[in-house]
């Protein structure tokens, strides 16, 4: 696998670009890019995405999340808010935007952990029909014009965003030790934001559960192999097999999209 191609770090945005298939072919340049959310981009972040012209920009958030962080607009291109799932939150954040403290805090008091909480998160990812019907959409979308340029996000970019990304590769023929290293390389981006939450969260932490604050902000903040695995696996016995699972349920046009967007090697 070549060199990662990383736009902004801080947002865990990249060019998939540098990924290449088993059978040798590369991903076309320029044409798909992964990410977090584009409500905090600086105007320089802002300009040199605005360059891709973009003719899509998928959005795998959910509603409140939208309405509370509203995503910077490219003029080059369509808006498809696809919500794949309506995420958990403390009832004090209700009418009011609910930070990242909040969320993990919350959990502390619901005696939560952060490993369960993501496998519950990944089993609906592939399980709810919510789900499934906002992934048919994203390759609906990407296979009906030949090569037109896309940028796909959540949140923090590596979870729906994440899964997004691993399918398409998949689909695109990426050796799959390869996706599953492109969905790991998140945790270079999510190592600073864990840095940045860690000392808010352990102040506010309960005397006796700081430890354990810590761990969950590893554990929701970080993407972990046993994540993926856990969701091929519920794919596996669910849909026989992940490629089933995107031709059958998904939808996905294999070879429309390896046309559109597989060029030789360079």
């Amino acid at each position: 696998m070549e060199k990662v191609l990383v736009i902004n770090k801080r947002r865990n945005i990249r060019d998939i670009s540098y990924l290449q298939t088993a059978d040798g072919h590369h991903l076309r340049a320029g044409c798909l890019v992964r990410g977090g959310q584009l409500s905090d981009l600086t105007p320089k972040d802002f300009e040199v995405l605005e360059g891709y012209h973009f003719d899509h920009v998928f959005d795998f958030r959910d509603k409140e999340e939208i309405e509370t962080h509203p995503d910077q607009k490219f003029s080059s291109a369509l808006y498809h808010p696809l919500s794949p799932l309506h995420l958990e939150r403390p009832a004090s954040a209700e009418g009011r935007k609910a930070s990242n403290e909040d969320n993990l805090l919350h959990m502390l008091s619901d005696h939560a952990e952060g490993v369960g909480y993501m496998e519950r998160f990944y089993r609906a990812l592939v399980l709810e029909e919510s789900s499934r019907k906002a992934y048919r959409e994203f390759f609906r979308v990407l296979s009906e014009k030949p090569c037109e340029k896309a940028y796909w996000h959540c949140s923090q970019g590596k979870d729906r965003a994440g899964l997004a990304s691993f399918y398409l590769e998949y689909a695109l023929g990426v050796r799959f030790e390869d996706c599953v290293s492109d969905y790991l390389y998140s945790n270079v981006a999510m190592s600073r934001r864990i840095r940045n939450l860690s000392p808010l969260v352990f102040l506010k932490a309960p005397l006796g559960k700081k430890r354990k604050a810590l761990r969950i902000i590893n554990d929701v903040f970080s993407v972990k192999e046993a994540y993926l695995r856990g969701a091929l696996a519920i794919i596996d016995e669910s849909y026989g097999g992940l490629e089933a699972f995107l031709r059958k349920e998904l939808e996905v046009d294999f070879e429309a999209l390896r046309k559109s967007y597989l060029v030789e090697t360079r």
